[in-house]
């Protein structure tokens, strides 16, 4: 019987240590081609838009140079600490095309919370 008991005490710290929760981790990666409308990063020669009344959320890792940028009214850009922009002088910059590159929109509220691909499991010790 103190076996089992002993075994029963064991189990039950174990069991309550261990949880599942569930963690929304959005993909807010400038540097992720497909939050882009070209399925690509943008290069110096884009001009990218944000659209005016959106609010954002974006993770910036790496220095880019751009030609041009529309920020949105409201959101927030959190800079790595390597991480920067710096304006496009025109010169030739090989294999990247002049185009405006918009950021992708998508109805996140149109998608149910336990289909959402944004929400994964963690498991917690």
């Amino acid at each position: 019987m103190k076996v089992f008991f002993s075994f029963f005490v064991l189990l039950e710290i174990f069991g309550s240590s261990v949880a599942v929760y569930k963690q929304w981790i959005p993909n807010t990666n400038f540097e992720n081609a497909t939050n882009w409308d070209q399925n690509r990063i943008p290069c110096a020669k884009d001009t990218i838009l944000f659209g005016s009344t959106k609010i954002v959320s974006v993770f910036v890792q790496a220095s880019h140079s751009l030609t041009d940028m529309y920020l949105p009214l409201n959101g927030e850009f959190i800079m790595a600490p390597t991480a920067g922009f710096a304006a496009f002088d025109g010169n030739y910059s090989p294999g990247c095309e002049t185009v405006d590159i918009p950021l992708k929109e998508e109805d996140v509220e149109a998608l149910s919370v336990q289909e959402n691909p944004m929400f994964h499991a963690v498991q917690e010790y």
